[in-house]
């Protein structure tokens, strides 16, 4: 067995997608399969279809979109209008002992209103997120496709993408919809009811706060990891829920350093699209070509770095399983044929014929054979005119007639007088013939 495989529980139950399923990669190399994501099939890069793949990945993601520009637009940028100046407002010009607690509760009751706007509004972005985890599963698919050569249909296989993984892309959304509004939850909890009295944030407040965003923060790696693992899962396998919900899980952690590897060039690529964002202006003329380049280029590509990070797992870990298990299916399959052909000739009444029986080898003496096997190469090298030299043994049935015939040839040509008495030597037979 391959040193690289290893027979672990993970995939007991993955059965086959395609030929492709335990297909390795392209000239075995990761660059190259994603590479080759690009090209959908064909000898010339296709990134006309690429960006038309996209752009059905995009319909999926216009809630989102929706929803985060109509807040910040006309719901979150009023919210800091909503907050009072202090608790003496409207009593005329405070004096100063008390102007730092009317501060301290307009932080207060700012930060109440900021954490209320911050729940309100990535609680609802969560099922916008899921919807966009739809789209995201249906690149994995035909990134999928690309990579191993076939000749992609971009509208049959989008949606035959989304048709395999729209239950684990849900779950996927959901985990990391959720992992985010865990970390703005503990951004902003702090902030709101671990303060004192002049509205400024705790010590402790301070530490829980540090702590909790990273923790959450490490969560969403292990998230991010975890839900790429459920799509590419169902792209390549038929696999029960829950028995995907383990196996992701597993291979989260079996390969991790490749994992973070694949993590760190998605994280890259993101990592200068908002870098560009915030140097160039969101909503500028060259911020607007970013968002282009992220929506119709960079979604596909991070949909092409886990599809083909994933694939090497996949041969480690699950396919040797499987493979094995269809073997065993189709050995099985063939007994059943073969008890179910009987069974029909023993309704029919046709019996079957009977089995040639198994007869012993006869034993040889090794001696005798070789002395055998040596007379008979002897006999073989002898000169072709060995056999008319040597002499017979012995008359020939046709020879005795021969002389029978000379015999009374010559008796008629001699013509004796009492021939009547001569002996019958046809009634002799050779001694070498009995």
């Amino acid at each position: 067995m391959d040193a690289t495989i290893e027979m672990t529980n993970i995939g007991l139950k993955a059965t086959r997608r395609d030929e492709y399923t335990d297909a390795g990669l392209v000239e075995g190399k990761k660059w190259a399969a994603i590479k080759a994501a690009f090209r959908f099939g064909s000898d010339k890069t296709s990134l006309g279809r690429v960006a038309v793949v996209s752009f059905l990945c995009l319909l999926f993601c216009i809630p989102a979109i929706a929803w985060v520009t109509v807040f910040s637009a006309f719901i979150g940028g009023k919210t800091g209008s909503y907050t009072s100046f202090g608790a003496f407002d409207g009593l005329g010009l405070p004096s100063t002992d008390v102007l730092p607690s009317g501060l301290g509760s307009a932080k207060l009751a700012a930060g109440v209103l900021y954490f209320n706007d911050a729940l309100f509004r990535f609680s609802v972005l969560i099922p916008c997120i899921m919807i966009m985890a739809m789209g995201i599963g249906a690149l994995v698919y035909v990134a999928r496709q690309s990579m191993n050569g076939e000749k992609v249909r971009v509208f049959g296989d989008f949606f035959r993408g989304v048709k395999y993984t729209w239950a684990s892309s849900l779950t996927a959304g959901l985990l990391i919809g959720s992992n985010i509004f865990l970390i703005v939850f503990c951004t902003h909890v702090f902030d709101a009811f671990s303060v004192d009295s002049l509205g400024t944030i705790t010590g402790g407040g301070l530490a829980g706060k540090i702590l909790t965003i990273i923790f959450s923060s490490i969560l969403l790696i292990f998230v991010t990891i975890y839900s790429f693992y459920l799509i590419t899962l169902s792209a390549n396998y038929k696999v029960p829920y829950l028995s995907r919900l383990k196996d992701a899980l597993l291979l989260t952690f079996k390969g991790f350093i490749n994992n973070i590897i694949a993590l760190f060039f998605v994280a890259l690529i993101a990592g200068v699209a908002v870098l560009l964002l915030m140097w160039l202006g969101v909503t500028s003329t060259w911020g607007v070509l970013v968002w282009f380049l992220i929506f119709f280029f960079g979604l596909y590509t991070v949909s092409a770095i886990f599809a083909a990070f994933s694939q090497p797992m996949f041969n480690k870990y699950i396919n040797a399983g499987m493979q094995e298990r269809e073997s065993h299916a189709a050995t099985e399959q063939s007994y059943a044929a073969i008890r179910a052909q009987k069974a029909a000739d023993k309704a029919a009444g046709k019996t079957p014929a009977p089995k040639k029986k198994n007869e012993p080898q006869k034993f040889v003496n090794p001696k005798k054979k070789k002395k055998n096997s040596d007379s008979g190469v002897a006999k073989n090298m002898e000169s072709p005119f060995a056999e008319l030299g040597r002499k017979k043994k012995g008359y020939m049935d046709e020879e005795l007639k021969q002389l029978e015939k000379d015999r009374e040839k010559l008796l008629a040509e001699e013509k004796p007088d009492n021939v009547e008495n001569l002996e019958d030597i046809s009634v002799y037979t050779d001694d070498e013939d009995e």
